[in-house]
């Protein structure tokens, strides 16, 4: 390590002194410069000429200002910069001087008027040193790290770090940034459309989340069978001692796992080694490329940067690797580095990198694509190599990346890495990338941005299956891309076929095959939606139907080939040579089919492989007619209760005539399954939430008029089985019901069949407080008067089941009627039924900006007679008042005098005390009235169990401290 004095003028090139700081820094020495105790020309004269005596080396950096020219003691008029230059000289240090270019642009600002003294000097210091010449602050770094190292080569003062430093790290991090700070767009974007082609990764990218552990792949049996005996599949790669008819329910127990964001998982010092799994699009080279950028860009990731100062980044893309590996050109991956850097200009060498990571060894380094290894015995051996470079190098930060699908863990696992899966995008995660996307992409046009922006979301919020699209990285993009040039459809289908129409555009086959010497010029566009519908016919038929999205490329194999000899007429040996082409085509990258792992293939996105099955479904009813109506209903009939094929079922009733769609939606609801009134037993109504949600994809719900009311006729019969029977239909119509009817909003025809039904309704007798039936009624009857009246009576009503689903019903249904809030206030506070009560302090948090409501609630939540009302009113005013001062004398309060339980455990989810004590812990642990109260209770509460609870937030808050 040398110290470095670096000489210039200051405000001119202030960002030149920078530049040439921080890589000195980088090659591991150390700098001396005037910024350490002065910002400017105006230096001290003696600490300047002291350090230069200190110094090792002499770093002058002259453009075309002279500088300060200092009054005392200085009978020869020298400026400051001159008078450190002299020094050095005269002490025999070694002087490395830089130029600015004579052509070079440069600021006026920053020349002086009078220009004699510094072309004087610019002259000698030219004539005197073999002067490097720069023409800006980048280049000045490129010119000045080749000749610092080196001079510390010939001197002695190589420091650990500058053996990858002085390989140019300017001439490396300006190839990556050339090659990866751009989004990769190419395939995402309409042909015709470049401009989304500059956009900057840093400025997009958002923060995705990870679950720890890769999730259980959804396989058939055979498919794992086939696996096995390939070799691209283990028993240990199934659950431990699980059947694969299992992974279903681990899929279920997987997702419970918390998530969280992904730059905290990679920066965790716990995870040294970490391996990152996603299926494609899911966003792991973009995450690559965005660790990658952040680290050479003092703009970067703060996280990033944060977590590993000064670390060298290095990003090993396998399928590259494997390429170059099996032509001879490269070995080991210091070899395929150094490869790059002779054809690319990365300026890094094997040797110099092997010391650097031995000898300092900070860096992170990314091996992205291990899946795309496709051999199982090269890809083992990758991995091998992989954990091998991770044990030789200790100090570097290890990530790789893989598709879920055929990746098999126990040699990293065994090597130490952990593991971590990519999930969806979740709505505000969809927001800030949609954000961040128009602001670019309409910068221009900032009231159109933010009118797309709210497109795309509202799409997110109505639509699960919108979700589970964006939930898609790449998808999203598309989504967005789209959304920029036209309205999004409202239909589903029609958003789907957007975005299969652009990547389909992209899967150029005959360009490929034209590559490959097999011209087939004749599969156009037409032609490759025509072969996926097959596809997607062939998979859904296939052993598991629509379970997964997965078919072996044996099988990929025979379906092309069988469409080719069919459609065009191709003779077997080149109808094989045409397929195989094409299927590899999916491993170069991404188009509408991809490449998950394993010789498995698929849609790159589920949502695909149900678009192209009910296009199929459509096309051979309305085009080729191959199917008729009864067909179609012998299809539903077959399929109902399947909850894989809804889908495919919804999206074919929104495509088709409405008149057609009309038909299958009344067979639904009303030929399917008729399970009331004679007898139920426990089997769930899945075709009318089936028929509901066909009925949401009708653009004109008015031209379907008739079926419509016999759904709604079939909705109430529903409610009313399960309000007086004892059953188990409660949760079923909670999770799958009312999110059905919802989809439809207040778009329902014939509110008169609503009110009759509820005019007969009211004199029966209820089995149990339905929760379901408030919403339902709400949610149908939205703002109609007549209706609102009729439930209103229903408050008053006897039976107090019938006035808690009235009471849910006017808050859902008419929210913004002052009616509404004076009866929740009075049923809050004044009815006889606790449930009724709680009921409707449940629907008073959805008022609780009404100053009124607030008092009302405190008064409830120490006055109620019971419990769990109590309780409620505590939770919503928690969830609402955030000063310290008003909620936390009524939190003390009620975690001291409130009464005790009546029983030794805690009655729905802990006593009044119990629930002040944990908001208080929760979300005022730090509050110095918490922790002695806490102590308090622990000691003296009356009750066994909320002394121990007390005890243990206790010990908590004390460990957090």
């Amino acid at each position: 390590m040398a110290r470095v004095y670096v000489s210039s003028t200051y405000l001119d090139l202030k960002d030149c002194r920078e530049k040439l700081r921080t890589m000195l820094r980088r090659m591991g020495h150390e700098d001396l410069a005037m910024e350490y105790y002065v910002a400017g020309d105006e230096r001290p004269v003696e600490k300047c000429l002291e350090d230069v005596a200190a110094s090792d080396l002499y770093v002058g950096i002259f453009a075309w200002r002279y500088g300060h020219v200092p009054r005392d003691d200085n009978p020869d008029g020298l400026s400051v910069t001159e008078m450190e230059y002299r020094e050095a000289r005269k002490l025999g240090k070694t002087c490395l001087v830089f130029l600015l270019d004579e052509e070079a642009a440069w600021p006026r600002k920053f020349m002086d008027r009078d220009d004699a003294q510094i072309m004087r000097l610019r002259a000698e210091l030219g004539e005197k040193h073999l002067a490097g010449t720069f023409s800006s602050c980048e280049n000045l770094a490129e010119v000045a790290g080749p000749a610092i190292y080196r001079w510390a080569e010939e001197h002695g003062h190589l420091a650990a770090r500058s053996t990858i430093a002085a390989l140019d790290l300017t001439a490396y991090f300006n190839a990556l940034a050339k090659r990866y700070q751009r989004l990769d767009l190419d395939a995402l974007t309409p042909p015709q459309k470049e401009e989304y082609l500059q956009l900057q990764l840093r400025l997009v990218y958002v923060e995705q989340s990870v679950r720890e552990e890769p999730p259980p792949v959804e396989l058939p049996k055979e498919m794992w069978e086939r696996l096995r005996r390939e070799g691209e599949a283990l028993p240990e790669d199934l659950p431990s001692g699980m059947a694969p008819e299992d992974v279903l329910r681990a899929r279920e127990l997987y997702f419970e796992k918390p998530p969280r964001p992904i730059l905290d998982a990679l920066t965790d010092p716990r995870h040294q080694h970490s391996l990152v799994l996603g299926d494609p699009g899911s966003g792991k080279s973009t995450l690559a490329r965005y660790v990658l950028m952040s680290l050479i860009n003092e703009e970067g990731d703060a996280k990033l940067r944060g977590a590993f100062p000064e670390h060298l980044p290095l990003l090993v893309e396998l399928r590259t690797y494997a390429g170059l590996r099996a032509e001879g050109k490269c070995d080991t991956f210091l070899e395929f580095v150094e490869y790059l850097s002779k054809t690319e200009g990365w300026g890094l060498g094997k040797d110099a990198l092997d010391d650097y990571l031995k000898t300092d060894g900070r860096a992170v380094v990314i091996f992205d694509g291990l899946d795309e290894i496709f051999d199982p015995e090269d890809r083992e051996q990758a991995a091998r190599r992989i954990a091998g470079f991770a044990n030789a190098y200790p100090r570097a930060r290890v990530v790789v990346t893989s598709r879920v699908v055929g990746y098999r863990r126990k040699v990293l696992a065994d090597a130490g890495f952990s593991h971590f899966t990519l999930q969806d995008l979740d709505e505000r995660q969809v927001a800030e990338f949609v954000d961040r996307w128009y602001a670019l992409a309409l910068s221009d046009r900032p009231d159109e941005a933010a009118a797309r922006r709210e497109r795309i979301l509202r799409s997110f919020k109505e639509s699960a299956s919108i979700r589970q699209l964006a939930g898609n990285p790449m998808l999203l993009t598309i989504m967005a891309i789209i959304g920029k040039h036209q309205e999004l459809p409202r239909e589903r289908w029609k958003l789907y076929d957007h975005a299969a129409s652009v990547l389909i555009q992209h899967w150029d086959v005959n360009k490929h095959l034209k590559d490959n010497q097999l011209d087939a010029a004749f599969i156009g566009e037409d032609d490759k939606k025509e072969l996926l519908r097959r596809l997607a016919f062939k998979m859904q038929g296939g052993e598991g139907g629509l379970a997964g999205n997965y078919i072996h490329r044996e099988q990929l194999q025979t379906e092309f080939e069988s469409y080719l000899r069919e459609r065009y007429a191709q003779p077997p040996d080149r109808a094989k040579l045409i397929a195989s082409a094409m299927i590899n085509q999916f491993r170069e990258r991404n188009f509408i089919l991809s490449l998950y792992g394993a010789n498995l293939y698929g849609f790159v996105h589920r949502a695909f492989l149900e678009f192209f099955c009910a296009t199929a479904f459509t096309h051979k009813f309305e085009k080729t007619q191959e199917l008729t109506l009864d067909d179609l209903k012998e299809l539903y009939t077959a399929h109902w209760e399947d909850r894989a094929w809804h889908e495919v079922l919804r999206l074919i009733c929104g495509m088709i005539d409405e008149k057609f769609a009309g038909e299958l939606i009344d067979h639904l609801s009303t030929q399917v399954y008729r399970p009331w009134p004679e007898k139920f037993g426990y089997r769930p109504p899945w075709n009318i939430v089936l028929a509901v949600r066909c009925l949401s994809e009708v653009r004109d719900i008015n031209t379907v008029a008739e079926p419509a009311r016999r759904v709604v006729g079939s909705l109430c019969s529903f409610f009313e089985h399960i309000t007086i029977s004892e059953n188990e239909l409660e949760d079923f119509a909670v999770d799958h019901v009312l999110p059905a009817v919802e989809t439809v909003g207040g778009m329902w025809p014939h509110p008169s069949i609503l009110i009759k039904w509820i005019a007969n309704f009211s004199s029966v007798s209820l089995a149990h407080y339905s929760e379901s039936l408030g919403w339902f009624v709400g949610i149908v009857g939205s703002g109609l008067e007549g209706l609102f009246l009729k439930v209103l009576e229903l408050t008053s009503h006897d039976e107090p089941t019938h006035r808690y689903w009235a009471s849910i019903a006017i808050e859902i249904g008419w929210h913004g009627d002052s009616q509404t809030l004076q009866t929740l206030q009075q049923l809050s506070e004044k009815d006889s039924n606790r449930y009724v009560r709680f009921g409707a302090v449940c629907m008073l948090q959805r008022h609780l900006h009404d100053s009124e409501t607030i008092q009302l609630l405190r008064h409830i939540a120490v006055a109620d007679t019971s419990e769990f009302v109590r309780q409620t009113a505590l939770k919503r005013l928690v969830e609402v008042i955030r000063d310290v001062t008003e909620i936390l004398p009524l939190l003390h309060d009620r975690a001291i005098n409130d009464v005790s339980p009546s029983t030794d455990e805690p009655e729905h989810d802990g006593s009044v005390r119990g629930v002040a004590l944990e908001e208080m812990a929760e979300r005022w642990g730090s509050h110095p009235e918490t922790l002695p109260l806490l102590r308090e209770r622990a000691e003296n509460d009356p009750t066994p169990w909320l002394r121990e609870r007390a005890k243990k937030l206790a010990d908590e808050l004390e460990k957090r401290a």
